[in-house]
């Protein structure tokens, strides 16, 4: 399906589900660039292993494959410490991804788009969760250029 698309399209998004699946496999191997977000939580934590293992395997087939890593649903209080200590451990835990200094905080703007179907980007740019998602893609763009 997604060699298909390929021609229809020069952006290709594809959702691989957030685990290690066929999809994520399939994914990696066609994908030029990878964006994966990962919780600081324990469960996203110890699955980066895999996903920096999937990663470097992946290379073999397709070297020019880009990883990003994004720091998602970080906490937004200012003691919290879950997502420095993430950050810290990053670069001996993926090294096979660059991780942006953009973050994705737990913002109640993300309930309020799933019940409606829509971006946070579309119900508010100029909101912290639409801010803080351009900010993301404005850094993946400057690292892609």
């Amino acid at each position: 399906e997604v060699r298909r698309q390929v021609r229809k399209y020069d952006d290709i998004v594809i959702d691989a589900g957030g685990h290690d699946s066929a999809e994520l496999r399939a994914g990696l191997l066609a994908a030029d660039v990878i964006l994966m977000p990962a919780a600081p939580a324990l469960f996203d934590i110890a699955a980066l292993s895999t996903d920096n293992t999937l990663v470097a395997a992946a290379r073999d087939f397709n070297p020019n494959l880009k990883a990003f890593l994004v720091i998602n649903n970080a906490s937004t209080h200012h003691q919290e410490t879950g997502t420095r200590d993430m950050r810290e451990q990053l670069p001996t835990l993926t090294p096979n991804f660059v991780v942006l200094d953009a973050m994705l905080r737990r913002r109640a703007t993300y309930d309020i788009c799933k019940l409606g179907g829509i971006g946070v980007v579309e119900q508010s740019r100029t909101g912290a969760a639409g801010e803080e998602f351009n900010d993301m893609f404005m850094e993946l763009a400057e690292k892609l250029a």
